[in-house]
């Protein structure tokens, strides 16, 4: 059976994905892994604004500017009133 983690605005994903990106390989860390839940979290919710930020910090953290470029600017460019905090 397949662990739900539906939760608003993602959390399950983003926070899993934070985990994951954090820890160290030794105790289960996995970037790769973490990087795909952080992304799955932005997809599943894109007006939850901590969905781009971390998936930001992440892409930041790892020296991929382009990337995380893209998605702090699609997060600035937003409407405000309709995002989730």
């Amino acid at each position: 059976r397949k662990l739900d983690i539906a939760l608003e605005g993602a959390g399950g994903s983003r926070i899993l994905g934070i985990m994951l990106t954090q820890m160290p390989k030794i105790v289960g860390g996995n970037k790769k892994r973490g990087e795909t839940l952080l992304e799955e979290a932005l997809s599943k919710a894109p007006d939850y604004s901590a969905n781009f930020l971390e998936l930001g910090r992440f892409y930041l953290d790892q020296k991929k500017n382009a990337e995380a470029t893209k998605v702090l600017s699609d997060f600035i460019s937003l409407n405000c009133s309709t995002m989730n905090p």
